[in-house]
C-alpha cells in the first residue's frame, strides 16, 4: 500500500506529460491545442480576438501625436503670446484633440473669470479621461476573464479525470491522462492571453494618467493670464477685441 501511494504521483504525472509529449513529437499547432480544449478553448480563442482588437484599438487612440498634437500647440502658443484669446478658443475647437478640448473649455468660460475657466477644465477633465480609460477597461476585463476560463477548465479536466478512475473497472493511464490533459491545456491558454492583457493594461493607463495631466497642464498654461492677482484688475482683454474697440466697432464676441 505504501509504496503504491508512493508511485501515484509519479504515475499521475506521467499521465498528464504523455498526451503533451505526444503532441510535441507528431508537431501538433497551437489550433490543434486549441481544438483539443473544447468550448473552453474556443472561448478563450474568441477572447483573444476581441483582446487583440482592444489592444490595438488602445494603441491607437491614446497616442501622443493624437491627443496632444504638435502643430496645435504652437499655433496655439503663439496666439496665446500675442493675446489673441478668440483665436485661440477657435483653433481649440477646430481640433477636437485632447488638449484641444481641454483648452476649449477654459477659454469658454474666460469672461466669467479665473475661477469658472478652472471648474471648466477640471469637469472636461475628469469626463474626456474617463472616456480613456473605457477602452483600457475593457483590456483589463479581458486580462480578468481569461484566468477565470482556465481555472474552470482546470475544474472541468479534473471532474473528467476522477470520473474516469471511479467509472472504469480497471482505469488506464490514458483515460485518466486526458482529463488532466484539458485542465492544463486551457490552464495554459487562459493564463498566456491573461498575461499580455495585464501588461497591456498597466502600460496604457500609465500613458492615460502621464498625457492627460499633461494636457491639463497645458490648458493651465492658457489660463494663467487671468489668474487675478492681489490688486484688483480688470481680466485680460483680447488683442484683437482691444484692437476693435479702439477702432470703435465694439468688443469681440
Amino acid at each position: 500500500m505504501t509504496r503504491l501511494m508512493a508511485a501515484a504521483p509519479s504515475t499521475m504525472l506521467r499521465a498528464a506529460l504523455s498526451p503533451v509529449e505526444g503532441a510535441a513529437a507528431d508537431h501538433t499547432s497551437m489550433l490543434d491545442l486549441m481544438a483539443q480544449s473544447g468550448w473552453i478553448g474556443l472561448v478563450i480563442l474568441l477572447l483573444s480576438v476581441v483582446a487583440l482588437f482592444l489592444v490595438l484599438q488602445s494603441a491607437w487612440t491614446i497616442r501622443r501625436s493624437r491627443l496632444l498634437p504638435e502643430d496645435f500647440l504652437v499655433k496655439a502658443y503663439r496666439a496665446l503670446e500675442q493675446r489673441h484669446f478668440t483665436e485661440v478658443e477657435r483653433l481649440a475647437r477646430a481640433d477636437g484633440s485632447l488638449a484641444a478640448r481641454f483648452v476649449s473649455a477654459a477659454m469658454a468660460q474666460r469672461r466669467l473669470g479665473h475661477a469658472e475657466m478652472l471648474r471648466a477644465l477640471d469637469e472636461t477633465a475628469r469626463r474626456e479621461t474617463l472616456k480613456l480609460y473605457q477602452w483600457v477597461g475593457y483590456v483589463a476585463l479581458v486580462g480578468t476573464i481569461a484566468p477565470m476560463l482556465g481555472l474552470l477548465g482546470t475544474v472541468v479536466g479534473m471532474i473528467a479525470a476522477f470520473m474516469a478512475l471511479g467509472t472504469a473497472g480497471a482505469p488506464t493511464r490514458e483515460l485518466v491522462s486526458e482529463g488532466i490533459y484539458l485542465a492544463l491545456l486551457t490552464t495554459a491558454e487562459g493564463l498566456t492571453l491573461a498575461i499580455p492583457c495585464v501588461i497591456a493594461h498597466a502600460v496604457f493607463r500609465n500613458v492615460v494618467e502621464g498625457l492627460s495631466l499633461e494636457a491639463v497642464a497645458v490648458a493651465d498654461r492658457f489660463i494663467a493670464p487671468f489668474r487675478p492677482t492681489r490688486t484688483r484688475h480688470s481680466a485680460p482683454r483680447d488683442r484683437a477685441t482691444a484692437d476693435s474697440s479702439a477702432a470703435g466697432t465694439g468688443e469681440d464676441r
